[in-house]
């Protein structure tokens, strides 16, 4: 599959996830027909959302914001994945660049930028990108996504 030449063919945000989050035309298409992967890219933003306002706090709701949508490693890691890009594309407004994935969620891109400085995103995104590789280790899930919270919350102080 040529995803990068498909992905800047799109305008779609869910349609550029599909392309980043997928290997081939196959997944790809298995992806987009799967009615519930919208819901979860709405869970995701909702837990970057509540985590942005709430902090540590957000391991307290983690069943609700979280595990209800994403208990299994390969959706945790794409989960992440998105999260991750997101991140970027926030880090991107923050310095005046365009937005690559995010385009349709200006409005939640702009609230995170205001809360977070550029050395507070680039950890983040660090944080994540690292913990992400504990995910192939077979790692327990639920105290991997707190080492992500506490260490997201440690560096971005």
């Amino acid at each position: 599959m040529n995803g990068q030449a498909n992905f800047l063919n799109e305008k779609d945000t869910f349609q550029k996830i599909g392309y980043l989050i997928t290997d081939t035309d196959e997944e790809y298409q298995k992806f987009i027909e799967d009615e519930t992967n919208n819901e979860k890219i709405s869970a995701i933003l909702k837990f970057i959302n509540f985590y942005e306002k709430n902090h540590k706090k957000v391991l307290l709701y983690m069943n609700d914001y979280w595990f209800n949508y994403f208990s299994l490693k390969e959706n945790i890691s794409w989960a992440i994945l998105i999260i991750i890009y997101f991140y970027k594309d926030v880090l991107n407004y923050k310095i005046n660049c365009p937005i690559e994935i995010f385009n349709d969620y200006l409005d939640e891109i702009t609230k995170i930028a205001e809360l977070n400085q550029i050395d507070m995103l680039i950890n983040k995104i660090k944080v994540l990108n690292e913990n992400r590789n504990y995910l192939d280790n077979n790692a327990n899930l639920n105290l991997l996504m707190d080492k992500i919270i506490i260490e997201m919350e440690e560096g971005g102080k």
